[in-house]
């Protein structure tokens, strides 16, 4: 029993127990102060001293750790590793004499490691050479892969080496040259494509024959220095290694095949100044180009003369590393860098002798190197004991959880491995798992499921084989699925290794357990537009990235013209056509899915608190598993429901189950789409699935690795079949109680054709009939009964069998809307009344239940969002090595015109501040002479909205952006199609019902349900419901829109405007021309972009990055976006590199005044220079916007702007200043500027009286007092320099500044500055927030004599009314006290609930319906008669003048001034000046620092 520790002392225990009690939860390291271990020596390898340490003492906080006293007997000291066990119980061994202390750590199995800089290499073309025989073969027919391996080798090693590939090339296929003969076919296409490569292997080996190679020359600074200087690098390294003679063995690990044979070609024409040297290249494998590789018996034979030392210097490819067993060598270098944690360790492992040196050569400059390396150099502990570990044993060891934190992997472009041997794809990403890269992928696997740490249990456990074979069994953590796995047989232990990963990873993926996170991270490839887009696809620099200076020029009228010549209806300066990706998930699936598995994902919707109506849970069923994607919401009238995706176990399905699932899935689809839609089995991406009405949704673990539930039973077959066979069958008449019965949950139609008006069955009416008197119905009240009405308006109508036959109530059914947007509700007004008694026997039954109807109309919002986590998670790992939060980053690339609950803008405002903080901190140490201005020139380069636009192209960031509003009208599911010319899909008040498919009658009698009888028969299942006639176009998904089954409204994002920036577009000369210009103007495959837009979006991502890994983070993300901070990759780096040199001359404080100031800020150790009030603004705005974006959660951009622009203005500031006595201590001899100090803080305290009595007789907080009280511009100065002394004399860590902030700043912020306490009119403030969001219906209204005690009978009232919701009243003495006091009250309530627009108002999405349909009648119109043209004119000037939606990322706004006319319009979407300076120092230059201004639009 343990004591207890309150009244305990002291413990003595073993290590054993004490490893017990803290795995346990009984004891914790935290409550122990001492720790005393007797025999420290044990503290490494497996013992529970090194548990101990390792998993309990180095995952505790160091604050709250024991200290740690370790006694060693010295008899022992020749057997310790000395420095693993200083890591380990993270203490120096003391008592040693420095003789003893050097034997001891002389014990330590870890080579030397240095790292070697070298200089970047500058060439960028091609040789002479390889420019002639790319002249020989343009096409590449024969040396394709030969010019990839000369421009990687000229990149690497220099040209002289570029050309020995070719030397190799001709030496290795000499044989198969003088055999080349012409054998004829008959064919003569193909004698003649035989004769053509002929003619090219003879000019090649002609070429090749004649040339005159060259010597390597290392001299750099003669005209004929042919290397590198890296390679120069490795020979200097190499020349070091000389003393150690025939001791010497060396191993250079590269990327490349080429690279590898090239570097040995050229060291062994070295001959004299590398005379001991003898390489060798060591490579995998190469099926594809036969004598490029190296096989097993060859690779053998080279490592036994390595053994022997006839060869001492193999220059080796990844498959080095860990492929093969290699003897240990005296010295390894990295030519190439190592791309993650686990290469470098296996890497190093390669010399683990005491006097061996491990060297890494870095490019001087390289961000990248940089940062991995540094990666490397501060592990921590636990960490350097995995590395150390792993360098050391085949076994290997569990690694910790540390080692899945992000890094900054460089993308390794290795062809070590042949690029058509198998590998694992990830459908999410595009990620690909090799051979080669399997092993760290199961250490990240492990490392992420094994919760209790490293362990010391070994991961890899060897069996030895007859014939020097052996296998490898892997062993997972213990809730795997997959406990142990092992491998096929190999001839090494290194290769059966890597044989035993890789067939984890392919069970793991298999199983569906295999995340995209553990993938290595994807290549990116460039956007093109389609063909039709040719002259826009030159335009921007698609080049490799960073590799060229970007291309991005400024709007030019080329632009705005089509491949034609013609101008493009709504295209002007300042937005450009970019390709819009779609997610690779859908095809990724379909091209390597599984067909007799399939993986069911669970849509469970909450809708309990929305609706009393029932939604039948549904199942999504794909090929490869979902990626995990978070709770998500839809709207419904403008609240949220959220959405769970709940991810099962995978199912085994038979090839008829197959079937029946597509069948199912295209009646789905087309019922709620409207539109004869078809896929092919093999190409249907998903398919939908109803669960059964009692089914109960499961938990789904949360772990990795745990069993997923198995939901196969909870599927309902019965749905699925009967849904899959027909689309409707007969009503039960028979009786009313089976009628009745039949009824529940159904959905009825009136007509027997596909497409038409669908029902829900409310319930059946016996207390009515067929001749009944119509009551209360639109159409039918005009008749005297319901079969009159049937006589008159259903042709071929022959009368009813039974005219006293109940009736059916019934009520519309559900619509298809966009659940995405908040402002979209169900209350839309039909364009025409559904009927609300139907007869039976005229009506039939749809085949799918009205509960799963339901829930079938949410499908095309869920899969669109879907489609966007998928996006999401694709440019995370491709641009950003997923080191951004997902929900964060999909805000980030959503324009306000996709309309929906969320947009870039916030994250805009922090990212912009961001920039500018971190921009200013980087010029303010790296020229710490340059004045002020300056330095405002150099940030504005940075910053500005063209430098963010440019580096966004340039990392293809435009491709990614969510512009378009989501259309669920023309929603149709990936690889689906839709044909051209469609029959009847709807059925008219004039249809008779007959049906439209031969052999289904009008009047159906009673068919029992166990005997379907020949009526049912002639209803043609899902398959006969294709085209027939082949001639029919078919449409792919992009085109539907010309085509939809009703006629729907285009979004005003997809509509062209006419006139922009002043300048009207040029109209087409007919309707077709302006037919195909809108076509082009909406392909899904395109968008049209704000280059601002771009600019912005580009800063919202730094800003995501802010929020979700901080300061650190946002630089990385910010550099991957090409922003040029060169040589520095991590905050610290600052602080290493501040010079900054105080000023000629600067007055000294004395120390009173010091300590005064100090007290003041709550900080010390203030420098005092120049320069400061620059990096001071940054500091402000960046704390600002940090302090109200995390205060208001749910403000509006415009909002925020509002209130970060009174904070920062030089009035709030020089207030802030005198409230703090701050410049009672500024030093100065001007006798004009202490008087005009003086009579600041007169004037300033009069005014604060004046209106904190004000305040309180209102009954309200004291607002802006200080905005008519013009300051001298050196009190707002003080406080922005005390911000920036503070940051540098803090080595630039925001501790001090906070604390500054926090103690002057925040607190005077909170109480005068809010949104009901801005010093503008409450009522401008209110109308300006209202149409920042678009809001159109909202007024004050005004009643006199209102009966009021406090006002005797003749008070006045106000009521703020916003779409007849009363958000605020108020009564005062006159009408503008009132209005007053209810704005107030308005924006405190705004304040206070920030998603009542987004719940109730629906301004701009009425807007934009209304311009769709002025768009369609304008199309319609004939252009030919010169009166209908004016009236066109008149028509689009109109729409332009009440256009205040947003427009593909170009956002307008309305502007009224304040006067609620909305009679003029700001255009955000185009790029603005960036000259202008972005922070002046008079008030109204504090803008958002990117040269476009932050301020609302009102």
């Amino acid at each position: 029993m343990l004591p207890d520790l309150a009244t305990t002392d002291a413990i003595i225990l073993s290590a054993t127990l004490l490893l017990e009690l803290l795995q346990g939860n009984i004891l914790s390291i935290s409550s122990v102060n001492l720790l005393v271990l007797d025999q420290v020596n044990l503290a490494q390898g497996g013992h529970p001293l090194a548990q101990i340490m390792l998993e309990h003492y180095h995952a505790a906080e160091s604050s709250s750790r024991p200290r740690v006293l370790g006694l060693m007997d010295i008899s022992v000291a020749q057997e310790t590793d000395l420095l693993s066990i200083e890591n380990t119980v993270d203490a120096s061994v003391s008592g040693l004499s420095l003789e003893i202390r050097n034997m001891l750590m002389s014990n330590v199995s870890k080579p030397v490691e240095i790292v070697t800089f070298y200089e970047s290499s500058g060439l960028k073309r091609e040789t002479t050479l390889c420019g002639q025989l790319r002249g020989a073969d343009p096409d590449g027919k024969v040396i394709k892969k030969q010019f990839s391996g000369a421009a990687a080798t000229l990149r690497d090693v220099g040209p002289c080496a570029a050309d020995l590939v070719w030397r190799r090339y001709m030496i290795s296929t000499e044989a198969e040259f003088k055999a080349l003969e012409l054998d004829l076919t008959g064919d003569d296409a193909a004698d003649e494509a035989a004769a053509e490569i002929l003619s090219i292997r003879s000019k090649i080996r002609t070429l090749l024959k004649n040339w005159t190679f060259t010597m390597p020359n290392l001299n750099p600074s003669s005209k004929s220095f042919n290397v590198t200087p890296k390679f120069a690098k490795l020979v200097q390294i190499l020349q070091c290694f000389e003393y150690q003679g025939d001791h010497f063995r060396g191993i250079v690990f590269v990327h490349k095949r080429s690279t590898a044979a090239a570097i040995a070609d050229m060291l062994r024409t070295l001959g004299d100044e590398l005379s001991f040297l003898r390489p060798q290249p060591l490579c995998g494998p190469d099926r594809v180009s036969p004598g490029t590789g190296t096989d097993f018996s060859a690779q053998q034979d080279i490592i036994g003369e390595f053994r022997t030392g006839k060869t001492n210097l193999l220059i080796s490819t990844r498959f080095g590393e860990d492929g093969i067993e290699l003897p240990s060598a005296t010295c390894v270098i990295r030519f190439d860098l190592f791309p993650n944690h686990i290469s470098y360790a296996q890497s190093r492992a390669r010399t683990n002798q005491r006097n061996g040196h491990f060297i890494i050569m870095v490019e001087q400059g390289n961000d990248v190197h940089r940062r991995l390396i540094h990666g490397v150099a501060r592990l921590d502990p636990l960490m350097q004991q995995w590395v150390h570990a792993v360098a050391n044993s085949h076994s290997g060891v569990v690694p910790p959880q540390s080692l899945l934190e992000k890094t900054n992997a460089e993308r390794v472009e290795s062809d070590d491995e042949d690029p058509i041997e198998e590998f694992i794809q990830d459908p999410t990403t595009g990620g690909r798992i090799y051979l080669k890269d399997a092993t760290g992928v199961v250490y990240k696997y492990i490392a992420d499921g094994n919760a209790k740490g490293p362990t010391s249990k070994p991961l890899f456990e060897y069996e030895s084989l007859p014939g020097r074979m052996y296998v490898c069994t892997v062993s997972l953590f213990q809730h795997s699925p997959l406990p142990k796995v092992t491998g096929p047989p190999a001839q090494t232990k290194g290769e059966a290794r890597r044989q035993a990963c890789y067939e984890t990873c392919c069970k793991l993926f298999k199983m569906g357990y295999l995340e995209h996170g553990y993938f290595p991270r994807p290549s990116t490839m460039r956007s093109f537009l389609p063909d039709i887009y040719a002259n826009f696809s030159g335009e921007p620099d698609y080049e490799a990235r960073g590799s060229k200076p970007s291309k991005v020029h400024n709007p030019t009228a080329a632009l705005s013209l089509d491949t034609n010549g013609r101008p493009i209806k709504g295209k002007t300066a300042g937005t450009r056509c970019y390709a819009r990706k779609r997610p690779a998930f859908w095809k990724n699936t379909v091209m390597t899915g599984d067909t007799d598995q399939l993986f069911p994902t669970v849509i469970d919707i909450n809708l309990a608190d929305h609706t009393e109506e029932k939604y039948r849970t549904m199942c999504l069923l794909t090929r490869h598993p979902l990626p995990p994607i978070g709770p998500f919401k839809l709207f419904f009238s403008g609240f949220p429901a959220m959405v769970q995706l709940r991810r099962c176990a995978p199912i085994d399905i038979t090839e008829e189950q197959f079937s029946t699932l597509h069948k199912y899935t295209v009646r789905i689809c087309r019922s709620i789409s409207g539109k004869a839609v078809e896929c092919d089995l093999e190409r249907t991406p998903y398919f939908f699935a109803p669960m059964k009405s009692d089914w109960k949704c499961p938990e789904a673990p949360t772990t990795v690795g745990s069993v997923r539930p198995d939901v196969r039973d909870g599927l309902s077959w019965d749905d699925i079949v009967t849904g899959s066979a027909h689309w409707v069958r007969p009503l039960k008449t028979k009786t009313k109680e089976a009628l009745e019965v039949d009824l529940e949950d159904a959905i009825i139609q009136d007509r027997w054709i596909e497409f038409t008006r669908k029902y829900d069955a409310i319930r059946l009416r016996t207390d009515l009939n067929p001749l009944s008197k119509p009551v209360g119905e639109e159409r039918e009240s005009e008749f005297e009964n319901y079969v009159e009405f049937c006589k008159v308006r259903r042709k071929g109508f022959e009368g009813l069998r039974d005219e006293h036959q109940p009736m059916i109530e019934v009520t519309a059914a559900t619509q298809l809307i966009n659940r995405l947007n908040p402002a979209c509700n169900m209350s839309s007004t039909p364009r025409k009344r559904p009927s609300q008694f139907l007869i039976p026997e005229l009506c039939a039954r749809f085949v799918i239940s009205s509960s799963i109807f339901r829930t079938a109309h949410l499908l095309p919002s869920i899969i669109r969002r879907i489609d966007d986590f998928c996006l999401v998670k694709e440019v995370n790992a491709k641009l950003f090595d997923n080191w951004l939060n997902e929900n964060t980053l999909l805000v980030a690339l959503c324009a306000p015109s996709a309309s929906v609950e969320f947009d870039y803008e916030r994250l805009e405002l922090l990212g912009d501040a961001y920039l500018k903080y971190l921009s200013s901190i980087y010029l303010f140490v790296t020229y710490p002479t340059q004045p002020e201005g300056a330095m405002h020139v150099a940030r504005q380069k940075i910053i500005s909205n063209r430098s963010l636009l440019q580096n966004a192209r340039e990392a293809d960031v435009p491709q990614y952006i969510q512009s378009k509003p989501f259309t669920p009208r023309a929603w149709i599911p990936y690889n689906f199609k839709v044909a051209r010319s469609l029959p009847q899909t709807k059925g008219s008040d004039q249809d008779n019902g007959a049906p439209d498919i031969a052999g289904i009658p009008q009047d159906i009698t009673e068919i029992d349900e166990q005997e379907p009888g020949p009526a049912l028969s002639p209803v043609p299942p899902v398959a006969a419901m294709q085209p027939t006639n082949p001639s029919i176009p078919i449409l792919e998904e992009g085109e539907m829109e010309d085509v939809p089954a009703e006629p729907t409204q285009p979004s005003p994002a997809e509509v062209p405007t006419s006139d922009r920036d002043g300048v009207k577009a040029e109209e087409p000369d007919s309707s077709s021309q302006n037919k195909q210009a809108r076509k082009r103007w909406e392909d899904v495959r395109v968008q049209w972009l704000g280059d601002k837009c771009v600019a912005d979006v580009a800063e919202a991502i730094i800003g995501a990055a802010c929020i979700t890994g901080g300061i650190e983070a946002a630089l990385k993300i910010a550099k991957d976006l090409g922003c040029y901070l060169p040589r520095v990759d991590r905050w610290s780096d600052f602080g290493r590199k501040a010079l900054a040199p105080p000023p000629e001359s600067t007055a000294e404080l004395s120390e009173e005044s010091v300590a005064a100031i100090e007290k003041i800020v709550g900080w010390n150790e203030l420098p005092c220079y120049e320069r400061l009030e620059f990096l001071g603004d940054a500091v402000l705005d960046y704390l600002v916007i940090g302090h109200i974006f995390d205060l208001y959660g749910q403000l509006s951009p415009g909002a925020l702007t509002l209130l970060k622009g009174a904070m920062v203005t030089n009035t709030a500031l020089a207030t802030i200043c005198v409230e703090t006595e701050l410049y009672t201590y500024i030093i100065h001899d001007s006798p004009a500027l202490q008087t005009s100090i003086d009579d600041y803080v007169r004037e300033l305290k009069k005014a604060q009286n004046l209106e904190y009595q004000l305040a309180e007789s209102e009954g309200r907080m004291p607002g802006q007092y200080w905005v008519d009280v013009e300051p001298p511009k050196a009190l707002s100065d003080v406080v922005e320099s005390i911000l920036g002394a503070i940051l540098v004399s803090d080595n630039f860590v925001a501790d001090g500044t906070q604390t500054m902030y926090d103690l002057l700043l925040k607190p005077f912020y909170e109480k005068h500055i809010s949104l009901k306490t801005l010093s503008h009119h409450p009522t401008k403030i209110l109308f300006e927030l209202f149409q920042s969001r678009g809001c159109q219906k909202f007024e004050i209204v005004r009643e006199d004599d209102v009966d009021d005690d406090n006002f005797n009978g003749n008070g006045m009232r106000c009521d703020v009314i916003c779409h007849d919701v009363i958000l605020a009243s108020a009564i005062d003495l006159t009408a503008q006290l009132a209005s007053r006091r209810a704005s107030f009250l308005a924006l405190d309530a705004l304040e206070g609930d920030p998603e009542f627009l987004s719940r109730t108002c629906d301004c701009r999405a009425l807007n934009e319906a209304s311009k769709g349909s002025k768009g369609s009648r304008r199309r319609k119109s004939n252009l030919g008669a010169e009166s209908k043209k004016d009236a066109s004119k008149d028509n689009d000037k109109a729409q332009s003048d009440d256009y205040d939606a947003t427009h593909d990322g170009a956002h307008y706004e309305m502007d009224d001034e304040g006067d609620g006319d909305g009679d003029e319009l700001a255009v955000e979407g185009v790029l603005y000046d960036e000259d202008e300076d972005e922070d002046e120092d008079d008030e109204e230059g504090r803008n958002d620092g990117e040269g476009h201004s932050e301020e609302v639009v009102a």
